[in-house]
């Protein structure tokens, strides 16, 4: 305001820079949170074998298939992870 900043200008060049780090972990704890949601995709779907942790979870404990359930339990570690890594440098390229 002291530079003559109007509204808008104030939320695009200071509140919203300012945000973007908190946004930024929110949407990695999200995508976190989505590789475990299998109840909403089955009320939705009307198919339960939608869900990646719902097939990891039935190859482990109903089929005792505990091999490919690891497997299948890494492979969605990884791709969070990679995820979270690409957040992380949108977020670092966007402070420099």
């Amino acid at each position: 305001m002291l530079d003559g900043a109007g509204f808008w200008s104030k939320i695009r060049y200071i509140t919203v820079p300012q945000l973007i780090p908190s946004m930024m972990m929110a949407v990695v704890l999200r995508t976190m949170g989505a590789f475990k949601v299998y109840d909403v995709l089955t009320v939705f779907t009307g198919d339960a074998t939608t869900s990646v942790s719902y097939l990891t979870f039935n190859n482990a404990f109903r089929y005792f298939f505990l091999g490919k359930a690891s497997a299948m339990a890494w492979m969605t570690a990884i791709v969070i992870l990679i995820l979270a890594i690409i957040y992380i440098r949108l977020l670092n390229k966007k402070e420099d």
